[in-house]
């Protein structure tokens, strides 16, 4: 019986766009929880701290301008989490459709 949450396309098993999201949550939680301990421990404005923070880049516009509305810092940072989710997602994606795309002309 073939679960429902998955595709069988030519031997290979294909996550749908829920699995990916899932997916995508990681490195992005990860990210959070490192920048958080990092900070505790070195200083949020230290070398570690600040290269660790390089890795959320994509979220930070998002994150500014939410910051920037709202005058909230909470919401920054739920901004620059959500930024950064939606670019793994698409790069998950943008992964996902082109291995489709490689395997129909290969």
């Amino acid at each position: 019986m073939q679960d429902s949450s998955t595709e069988r396309n030519g031997g290979g098993i294909t996550f749908t766009n829920t699995h990916l999201a899932l997916w995508a949550l990681m490195p992005v939680t990860a990210w959070a929880f490192t920048v958080a301990v990092l900070g505790q421990s070195y200083g949020y404005h230290s070398t570690p701290v600040i290269r660790s923070a390089l890795f959320g880049l994509p979220g930070f516009p998002v994150g500014g301008l939410l910051g920037y509305w709202t005058g909230s810092d909470s919401l920054e940072y739920v901004g620059i989490f959500l930024g950064n989710w939606v670019f793994w997602f698409g790069l998950l994606k943008a992964a996902q459709v082109l291995k489709h795309k490689l395997a129909q002309h290969g």
